[in-house]
């Protein structure tokens, strides 16, 4: 499984345009309602979707 990294989701907002605060910035993030950042909804979508084919390429 792949770790999420700071520098993997800086690198993802650059690519979505989407810099919003509670997904790159950890002390904003600890303040707010989630109480840590949240990981964009698509990229945790492209991570799922790339285990799966590692895991099952030979069968497809």
């Amino acid at each position: 499984m792949n770790s999420i990294s700071q520098k993997n989701l800086e690198l993802f907002s650059k690519l979505s345009g989407d810099f919003n605060p509670l997904h790159l910035d950890q002390e904003f993030a600890k303040n707010s309602y989630y109480g840590d950042q949240v990981i964009y909804g698509i990229y945790q979508v492209f991570l799922t979707l790339e285990n799966f084919f590692k895991k099952n390429q030979k069968n497809i």
